[in-house]
């Protein structure tokens, strides 16, 4: 085992100088490896369902939704602000996770998006050949910066001002705009028809459902307004896209879409006292 080893030198008041050496063995570096650890199949007990505590949405946990729903996964979907409350700490409860989504299964109860698609993409049997679960982890949170990062409320001005959204969109003085820069990365790392090849994962699920969510509320209208399709340069992002909508368990978590829409209307967030919007301002598009 490789030794690193230390000299101090140190001087007191009498000026009598001594030396200290010790020698500390250091552990050997270890091989990470991608490995999927998927099971054989899917675990669509109805004993103990899976519990989901969401608004009435898709929202961020829309991927989830669409996983649990391919593969046959029972769960059921909690929508009472009262039951929401109880299990996340943004509004005051004692509890190890911040805000919803939260999902339940059993003894493991996680918020955040990310860490429940790794989960339940493993869960559902979703880790193909050549999955890597590091990559994957790094690819959710890419196409959450590229996505909705940049289309919500907090973000810099996309849905506020038209000069803004262009110079995202398309660049200015002869640079790329930073949504192809993101387009450009997420297109490179997909490798076959999905993500990971032939088979899908959780990052195809999150993809989609992240383009799902920001044409429902800014890009579509903007298509639509330009005429510009703006992946028409990435055909394999929408290859992923395609492929996903055409399954038909996509069809059936968007059977009732009135019900569990992409994201809720402005009046719903207006309804529960939440003074934001996933929507641009009027004349944001017009003026674009």
């Amino acid at each position: 085992m490789p030794t690193v080893t230390t000299t101090v030198t140190s001087a007191c008041a009498s000026g009598v100088v001594t030396t200290q050496t010790t020698t500390q063995a250091t552990p050997e570096p270890t091989t990470v490896k991608c490995e999927s650890a998927a099971p054989a199949t899917a675990d669509k007990s109805e004993a103990s369902p899976l519990v989901v505590y969401n608004w009435p949405m898709m929202g961020r946990f829309g991927a989830q939704f669409l996983m649990l729903d391919h593969v046959g996964i029972k769960y059921e979907h909690i929508e009472s602000l009262e039951q929401i409350i109880s299990v996340s700490s943004v509004f005051g409860a004692k509890t190890g996770n911040f805000a919803p989504p939260v999902v339940v299964d059993g003894d493991m109860i996680l918020s955040q998006s990310y860490t429940q698609c790794i989960y339940i993409g493993r869960k559902a049997g979703l880790e193909p050949d050549g999955f890597c679960q590091f990559k994957a982890m790094q690819m959710l949170a890419d196409i959450d910066d590229w996505l909705t990062n940049n289309f919500k409320p907090e973000s810099p001005k996309t849905l506020t001002s038209s000069v803004y959204l262009k110079t995202f969109l398309e660049g200015k003085d002869g640079k790329p705009g930073r949504f192809a820069m993101y387009a450009t990365m997420v297109e490179f790392n997909i490798t076959g028809d999905f993500v990971f090849g032939a088979e899908p994962s959780c990052v195809d699920f999150f993809l989609t459902n992240q383009l799902d969510f920001v044409y429902h509320t800014v890009l579509q209208k903007l298509q639509d307004h330009t005429g510009t399709d703006l992946l028409a340069g990435f055909p394999k992002i929408k290859g992923v896209c395609q492929r996903i909508r055409a399954l038909p368990s996509y069809a059936a978590s968007y059977s009732d879409a009135e019900k569990r829409p992409v994201i809720c209307k402005e009046e719903w967030f207006k309804a529960m006292g939440f003074d934001v919007s996933y929507y641009p301002l009027e004349g944001v598009i017009e003026n674009y």
